[in-house]
């Protein structure tokens, strides 16, 4: 998952979209809803994130789809509901450009873009094609439909976007911005946590590098390093690291394994977020007004950390 170029991003997405549908489409449970003949439904709800086999379950149920594209806008979410964003303005998904893009950058966005359009025609969906009928043929009477028919069948996609932090771009009834809808009202914390950062004069840093990629993976010689370096602050620090048997640690830094993000970020004393860059968090950050430190490793991470920098707020 190195992130080496943006074309290696997008190739990594098609990988990890083959693979997870792949996998999911194995389940049991998953065979048995496919195989399955008196079930009905009334509305399908899948995450618009390279899983296209799962909308023949719309044509299975004979029902309305609605999606969740959690990593924001995609072109192909647009031209699935018909509309054509112009690549000299709006920015792919994978790079940090503004819409206030140079000609270099207009040139390599149509070029990404192009690339990213050619391929998923004619490498990717052909492949997510043959996985559906692979698993669905004999449980649906008649021809499948192609996902690329059945992708421009949604009827609303839910986008994890937001006005007020990202480019201006053509939209359309069908495309809602749903951004921020995670983030809900402060809730007390823990008696521990909240001692913690109320008695923390000059404030505190939060770290954490979300939930797919943990501290503990970390090298020790790094973790010795940055361990090192939060003993030289005045601040206090509490870091996300899953494992206790860390060894001695600086009196200033608290470790928990598990840690209620929002709520933390929510304190007045919190300072400084150190952060992998991924776009929930960033949203969490930005709502509570809490300045970012960005670690990006992969997929989105980049591109959210560098549109954060240009922003001012990390």
């Amino acid at each position: 998952m190195q992130f080496t170029s943006d074309f290696e991003n997008l190739q990594m997405y098609w990988h990890v979209g083959l693979l997870s549908s792949e996998h999911a489409l194995n389940n049991p449970k998953v065979k048995s809803l496919i195989a399955s003949q008196n079930l009905e439904f009334d509305l399908i709800v899948l995450e618009q994130f390279y899983h296209e086999s799962f909308l023949m379950f719309a044509h299975k149920f004979k029902c309305p789809v609605v999606t969740l594209g959690t990593m924001g806008y995609a072109d192909n979410m647009d031209h699935a509901m018909g509309l054509l964003t112009p690549w000299a303005i709006v920015p792919h998904l994978l790079v940090s450009y503004t819409d206030q893009m140079s000609f270099a950058q207009r040139a390599y966005n149509a070029y990404l873009s192009l690339y990213d359009a050619a391929l998923r025609r004619w490498y990717y969906l052909p492949q997510m094609q043959e996985m559906a009928e692979r698993h669905f043929s004999g449980h649906i009477d008649g021809p499948l439909p192609h996902v690329s028919t059945l992708e421009k069948n949604i009827s609303l996609m839910l986008i994890n976007s937001h006005r007020s932090t990202d480019v201006p771009r053509p939209s359309m009834p069908g495309l809602i911005d749903v951004a921020g809808v995670h983030i809900k009202p402060a809730k007390p914390l823990p008696d521990d946590l909240q001692n913690f950062l109320d008695n923390s004069t000059h404030g505190v840093i939060y770290f954490s590098v979300g939930s797919y990629m943990k501290s503990t993976d970390m090298p020790l010689e790094k973790v010795n390093v940055i361990l090192n370096a939060f003993s030289q602050l005045k601040q206090n620090v509490l870091w996300k690291f899953e494992n206790s048997s860390i060894g001695h640690l600086p009196p200033n830094v608290k470790i928990q394994s598990w840690l209620p993000q929002n709520d933390i970020l929510a304190h007045p004393n919190v300072k400084v977020f150190i952060t992998h860059g991924g776009i929930f968090g960033t949203q969490e950050a930005i709502h509570w007004g809490v300045p970012m430190l960005c670690i990006p490793f992969y997929g989105d991470q980049h591109r959210n950390s560098m549109r954060s920098v240009q922003a001012g707020y990390a």
